[in-house]
């Protein structure tokens, strides 16, 4: 079964989507936003609408999605003070507030809020 009919995460989605092809004249869509980097260091962020990026000087590093998703938490087993065996699963609701972090603060952002979800 494929992660898509499962309804979660796609990796490429994990892992904020693929770095586009840059040409002159850029359309961003709503609800993303557009990591730029010139000559390899961040640059700018391009929001949603037309946006210029110069081709072999600057280069779209990342494309964050700034969509509230749905993310299933595993199912967990766990043991009371009682001695009673409860199954816990939970679902998270994850937004990108701020695509730099997301972007260069850490790893795979998804993934690190999945382990806080079941660590906490």
């Amino acid at each position: 079964m494929s992660l898509r009919r499962l309804g979660r995460l796609t990796p490429q989605l994990a892992r904020g989507m693929s770095a586009g092809v840059n040409t002159f004249i850029n359309f961003v869509p709503q609800q993303e936003m557009w990591v730029i980097e010139r000559f390899g260091k961040y640059h700018r962020m391009a929001e949603a609408g037309i946006n210029i990026v110069v081709p072999v000087v600057e280069s779209i590093a990342y494309k964050k999605s700034l969509k509230e998703m749905a993310m299933d938490v595993p199912s967990q087993s766990g043991i009371t003070s009682d001695n009673v065996t409860l199954n816990i699963d939970g679902v998270l609701y994850i937004k990108v507030v701020d695509p730099y972090k997301a972007s260069y603060g850490i790893v795979d952002h998804t993934y690190a809020i999945s382990q806080l979800a079941q660590t906490t």
